[in-house]
């Protein structure tokens, strides 16, 4: 397995919290999980928008090594946002649109 820089299961739940009490998983990059109710106590401080940020840029990583995690993410409507996921192996490059041709 390839190692995640992620706190997954501590994201996942506080992606819970946020599905429960907002709705949905749009999370702003700044969004840092408050300490009040409906929020759990224990996710206090957590800087979601930052994990999530980063578990998007490992989209392809995740969908290569991870499935398993992909399946969790799909519970809570996880939304991918491909433009912002990093080349597999980042020595790669990114893709050019010449690449689709």
């Amino acid at each position: 397995r390839k190692w995640l820089d992620v706190p997954f299961e501590k994201s996942m739940c506080a992606m819970f919290a946020y599905f429960l009490v907002r709705g949905d998983l749009f999370v702003y990059e700044d969004f840092v999980m408050p300490g009040d109710k409906p929020w759990p106590k224990a996710l206090a401080g957590f800087e979601l928008g930052q994990a999530i940020k980063r578990i998007r840029e490992l989209q392809n990583f995740f969908e290569a090594y991870h499935p398993e995690k992909v399946k969790l993410l799909r519970r809570v409507e996880f939304v991918w946002f491909p433009e912002l996921a990093l080349p597999l192996n980042p020595e790669d490059g990114p893709e050019s649109w010449e690449d689709t041709f």
